[in-house]
């Protein structure tokens, strides 16, 4: 998640999707789901 210049409050949001874990993301599991 980030952000980049626009959007009326001069930032918008921005979310991206990895299909690689990487060393230092947090792993996590919820009701069988794995996040990271």
């Amino acid at each position: 998640m980030g952000v980049k210049p626009g959007g009326c409050s001069g930032l918008s949001y921005e979310m991206f999707f990895d299909t690689e874990r990487l060393q230092n993301d947090v792993f996590e599991s919820y009701e069988g789901r794995y996040w990271y």
